[in-house]
């Protein structure tokens, strides 16, 4: 029987009020003001507060636990946060915030969560994949953020903070070890270089661990992890009314993490062809049967430049400038046998540029700010499938796709926050942005006949457009207490227009969502409890989908979907050393109007999906952790924590069917950090999945040129190891 929103919240609502009212009441039963849990800050708006406090869905990670439990890539988070759903297809951060996510995996394509780094866009979704490391916090923001982040932000943005150079001289050492042979490196070190003036901080780590499966055709390892990463910050204090701090980010990986599994035909009635001239694919679904030297390869550079000038008492300007490149490259096999016919070869090259201007004025009773906004990007991108001897020795590919696309945005903004009274405050935002793409490029296509004599078919690409779009957002902000903050909004979001690189077709128009949200932050038991709650409905307009025409993929805007739930966060400090946290989200994401084709099973016939679920949205998602601290030994503290999270069920396309379908899933996670007092010391014993469960994390259901074969990709299998640690 499915649970339907209004039943969920009710239920809820009668579950928590007695308890909240027994709080209230009794305020003093067990309280302790030693044991109060401690305030969290966030800049989730562009500037600090506290997180209850501010006025929208955000869930904040500090740096240590992100350590201690071993989220050491976007790809762990998934965990951490109501309504989060993150995988990986071919070395892309496949991000869903409440059903909203990436659908389009081609060079080009767009996200629809902004992912920021210092408060600096990271716009392709594969430059997004990389190590977690020296991090202040992580910040997840659900909901559409269309006035204050613009573009791409339909489903929300994922904030990454990292740490600070310090003008105390400080550093850290953490030496990891693990199953499948993990060996980890990471440390920090940081101080004055002048006095009062100059401070800075490196940060370096490198991981090595060998595959999760293996290539039983080469032997290699599959799946496997080795990067190498640094960051370096210096930051300026030399004056009292003016502050910068500049960070150079560099990461690189060179392993075949993120390819492709194979888990057979989707129709049975079709024959993929490697296996037709006798292939065949791997029995153990993490290992690949591939004739192809299989690999992944990036490298990625940031240069960040932030500065900050008082202006006067109440007025300060800030400029944000980001530069970045990032370089990739894999070889995968789209079927997955030792025969060599569908071996797939791809590159692509990014160069961004970012700046945004902050003006911001703090009055008696508003604060308001003004921001321009310019982004600048060219990307270089090429797929080739090499097709079976004949084809290769003609000295072309089966199938070509390549091409180059330059991309400009500008965007003016305005946000302001005024207190009515004491009680009631009301927030408004407005954004202006405008894009404009360009791309050059061409497909080549096989003829009907394979013969290495036939031409293939050339298509040329020269196209180009422009989009614009107002995103408001209006927030009404309701305080009748110190410890209870309730908030109503209203917001539009926008994902820009999209131009697949090499494919050729019209452009695709942009999305828009209109998302209203209820939502309460609430302290109980003298700042012990505290449960914060939203119920949220949007509809997303115009959404771009992948549709089959002629026989090839092509993204475009045909589909209406509307998404809405209910999502809960709750933290309790139950005793001195014993805290439960508790996570909950109820999404119902479903597709209002969507015409298509199923090409698996009834290509030629169109079908409405109205109804459907949006891929990759479970519909129930719950994490419950314990947390309990106490000393032992004569020196030393020790913190246990076990963590629960169960899944439901979802499904990988729009068509709800069981070859892309993963079932319902719970997850163990545990581990134990033993510090020495002075916390110099420390050594975390970690688990992940510790029940083994093999959950697929993305399905590909191919075209009828691949037979329809289904490539997956999986989350970790269980992992464990040690954490040994000295702080300076």
């Amino acid at each position: 029987m499915s649970i339907q929103p209004k039943q969920l919240t009710r239920g809820l609502t009668r579950s928590l009020l007695p308890f909240a009212i027994g709080v209230v009441i009794h305020p003093g039963a067990l309280a302790q003001q030693s044991i109060q849990l401690e305030e969290v800050k966030v800049t989730a708006q562009k500037r600090e507060q506290s997180l209850q406090d501010a006025a929208l869905s955000v869930t904040s990670m500090s740096g240590e636990n992100l350590s201690e439990e071993r989220i050491t890539s976007v790809l762990d988070l998934q965990s951490q946060a109501p309504s989060l759903q993150i995988s990986t297809v071919q070395g892309t951060a496949r991000v869903y915030i409440r059903g909203i996510g990436l659908t389009n995996f081609s060079a080009g394509g767009e996200p629809s969560v902004a992912f920021h780094v210092d408060g600096a866009v990271v716009s392709r979704p594969a430059a997004q994949i990389g190590g977690f490391y020296d991090l202040e916090r992580i910040e997840v923001l659900r909901g559409p953020q269309g006035s204050l982040y613009g573009r791409n932000a339909t489903g929300g943005s994922l904030n990454v903070i990292t740490r600070r150079p310090t003008e105390e001289f400080e550093g850290y050492v953490n030496l990891s070890s693990g199953n499948y042979n993990l060996m980890e490196l990471e440390g920090a070190i940081s101080g004055s270089l002048i006095e009062e003036q100059l401070l800075a901080r490196l940060a370096v780590k490198t991981a090595d661990r060998d595959g999760f499966g293996k290539n039983n055709v080469s032997g290699k390892d599959i799946d496997d992890e080795n990067n190498q990463s640094y960051r370096l910050g210096l930051s300026y204090i030399g004056s009292d009314r003016f502050d910068a701090f500049f960070s150079i980010n560099h990461y690189e990986s060179d392993d075949a993490a993120g390819l492709y599994h194979m888990l057979g035909p989707g129709n049975p009635a079709v024959t993929p062809p490697e296996i037709a001239l006798g292939g065949q694919i791997a029995r153990d679904p993490r290992d690949i049967d591939s004739d192809a030297d299989l690999y992944s390869k990036k490298e990625v550079d940031s240069y960040t430049l932030e500065m900050t000038w008082d202006l006067a008492e109440n007025l300060s300007l800030k400029s944000l400038s980001n530069y970045l490149e990032m370089e990739r490259d894999w070889i995968s096999d789209l079927n997955g046998t030792p025969v060599p016919v569908l071996e797939s070869r791809f590159d692509e090259s990014s160069e961004q540029y970012s700046q945004e201007l902050q003006l911001t004025w703090d009055g008696d009773n508003h604060s308001t700010m003004f921001g321009l906004y310019y982004f600048h990007e060219d990307i270089g991108a090429g797929t080739y499938i090499l097709g079976p001897p004949p084809v290769q020795m003609a000295g072309r590919p089966l199938i070509q796709f390549a091409g180059a696309q330059e991309s400009e945005s500008w965007a003016a903004f305005v946000n302001s926050t005024w207190h009515i009274n004491e009680l009631w405050s009301l927030n408004v935002g407005l954004r202006y942005s405008e894009d404009d793409k360009s791309d050059t490029g061409f497909t080549i296509v096989p003829p009907a006949s394979l013969s290495p004599v036939s031409p293939p078919f050339t298509i040329d690409i020269d196209r180009e457009a422009s989009w614009d779009a107002w995103t408001p957002k209006v927030t009404v902000e309701y305080s009748p207490t110190e410890d209870l903050f309730f908030y109503a909004t209203a917001s539009r979001g926008y994902k820009t227009g999209v131009m697949n690189i090499g494919n050729a077709g019209e452009p695709v128009d942009p999305e828009f969502i209109w998302s209203y949200e209820l939502g309460m932050k609430s302290q109980w038991w003298e700042n012990r409890l505290q449960i914060n709650a939203t119920v949220f409905s949007a509809t997303i307009d115009d959404l771009q989908v992948q549709r089959p025409i002629n026989g090839n993929l092509i993204t475009v805007n045909a589909a209406e979907a509307e998404t809405r739930g209910v999502e809960l966060e709750t933290v309790a400090r139950l005793t001195e050393g014993l805290t439960a946290k508790w996570n909950l989200a109820y999404v119902d994401g479903q597709f209002n109007e969507f015409l298509t084709e199923n090409t698996t099973f009834a290509p030629g016939v169109e079908i409405n999906l109205d109804g459907n679920t949006l891929p990759n949205t479970p519909k129930l998602a719950s994490d419950l952790s314990l947390e309990y601290e106490t000393d032992v030994f004569d020196n030393w503290t020790a913190r246990f924590k076990v963590q629960g999270v169960y899944t439901s069920e979802r499904w990988f396309n729009e068509f709800e069917e069981d070859i892309a379908y993963q079932e319902s899933t719970f997850v163990v996670n545990a581990n134990m950090v033993f510090k020495t007092h002075d916390e110099k010391w420390s050594v975390n014993l970690w688990g992940k999945n510790l029940t083994d469960e093999e959950i697929i994390s993305h399905i590909n259901v191919g075209s009828s040129a691949l037979g329809h074969m289904r490539t997956a990709t999986f989350q970790d299998p269980m992992t464990f190891g040690a954490t040994l640690g000295y702080q300076f």
